[in-house]
């Protein structure tokens, strides 16, 4: 009899989407990390090849409030609120030549879990989970969190994008396709790091992130039999 057991392993957080109001050259705004994690901070830069942003006085904000400024402010660090949350910086830039311009980056916090089992076998009481061995099948579920402007994207409208050691997994890549299932290799020591890239299917929003789950070697284990009560859990 085989029993499979879930457990999560990591989660992740997103995303953000650029809407230029000076468009083009002129002034635009940079995002790093692209896909920050709640409560991580984030820098945004403010770039240009049309002035010299030493000299500008450049003022951000944070859904309208003023949050800091000043002459070749070029650069500022926040930190990404909670998941289902937007954070919209704006910046605003006025040149030594009296010129103005303005961005906004929208940033829509949000996240993924990953869920991995392992096609193994564990007695029955075993207080733990099936982990995955070496020569075992492994599957990895995944759990978006996606959101835009607030509005949760439904778990069926997300595209599913995956890599297993940077290699893309065109065959169990697709919209709603939220497993990724493999053959665990028997060579000791051979990563299996996966990536997932998701969005919505109008590529509005993107999150990428990735996990490692580890292996484990195959354990034989002893159960203590009470004559009144059985065997005893592991």
């Amino acid at each position: 009899k085989i029993i499979t057991f879930f457990f999560i392993l990591f989660a992740g957080t997103l995303s953000v989407t650029g809407h230029a109001r000076a468009g083009g050259e002129d002034f635009f705004l940079s995002v790093s990390p692209s896909f920050p994690k709640a409560g991580q901070n984030f820098t945004v830069e403010a770039r240009s090849l049309t002035f010299d942003r030493a000299r500008a006085d450049i003022r951000w904000y944070v859904n309208g409030v003023l949050y800091s400024g000043g002459v070749g402010k070029i650069e500022e660090t926040f930190t990404a609120s909670g998941v289902g949350t937007t954070m919209n910086i704006q910046a605003a830039a006025t040149t030594e030549k009296g010129g103005t311009y303005q961005d906004e980056a929208s940033i829509d916090i949000g996240s993924i879990d990953f869920v991995v089992s392992g096609d193994t076998y564990i007695p029955p009481f075993y207080r733990g989970a099936a982990w995955p061995t070496i020569g075992s099948n492994m599957t990895v579920r995944a759990v978006p969190h996606l959101y835009i402007k607030g509005k949760r994207i439904p778990t069926e409208n997300v595209v599913y994008s995956w890599k297993l050691n940077n290699n893309p997994m065109y065959s169990q890549s697709g919209g709603g396709k939220n497993k990724l299932s493999f053959f665990v290799d028997n060579l000791r020591g051979q990563p299996h790091k996966i990536s997932l890239l998701i969005s919505d299917r109008t590529n509005t929003i993107q999150f990428e992130d990735s996990i490692d789950p580890p292996v484990h070697n195959p354990q034989l284990l002893f159960y203590e039999y009470r004559p009144l009560l059985g065997p005893a859990p592991l």
